[in-house]
């Protein structure tokens, strides 16, 4: 028996999704199949396996993406599939060690950074976008542009994830920086 949800979760919650994918595991569904706000389980033994996210440097055709993919899996972690760059890993709870793909402080703030990037390049983009509209708008005469606005506004609630994750960033840099 196949169970299919539909979910979203923005780029900056890919904790709150891997906290709820465990919390499927715990419940008995294994994860068997992901796509854009799409979750396919099947029944599997309560609490069997671990999940962990990973926003990959490239898509997961890529050579270096299929390397690091397989690297993965040495470790005894099996490759779901992918949305986009994300990628959806499990374990065997059974296996007995904690599954984390960092170890490292360094390794953990590459990532976030990766992540940060993405969403500050799409957040001014909008900004950019949104500004110009308004700007064009006012030109031709309106004093509304919708489009311009929506894109401000979206631009907004990017900067809110980006900042988010940024200062997870900013914890662990402040951590590493410590403890060295």
């Amino acid at each position: 028996m196949k169970k299919i949800v539909h979910k979203l979760f923005w780029a900056w919650q890919f904790e709150e999704e891997e906290e709820w994918l465990n919390k499927m595991a715990l419940d008995g569904w294994v994860l068997t199949d992901v796509g854009f706000c799409r979750y396919e389980f099947e029944p599997c033994e309560k609490g069997e396996y671990q999940y962990r996210l990973e926003y990959l440097a490239n898509h997961p055709s890529d050579k270096h993406s299929i390397k690091y993919i397989s690297f993965i899996e040495e470790t005894g972690a099996e490759y779901v599939g992918n949305c986009l760059k994300w990628a959806y890993f499990r374990k065997k709870v059974a296996e007995g060690e904690c599954f984390d793909i960092y170890s490292d402080r360094m390794s953990k703030i590459k990532y976030f950074e990766r992540i940060t990037g993405v969403i500050g390049g799409l957040a001014i983009a909008n900004l950019i976008i949104g500004v110009v509209n308004v700007i064009i708008a006012l030109f031709n005469g309106q004093f509304v542009n919708m489009m311009g606005i929506l894109n401000i506004a979206l631009a907004a609630f990017l900067y809110g994830g980006y900042k988010k994750i940024n200062n997870k960033c900013n914890t662990i840099v402040q951590e590493h920086t410590l403890f060295e």
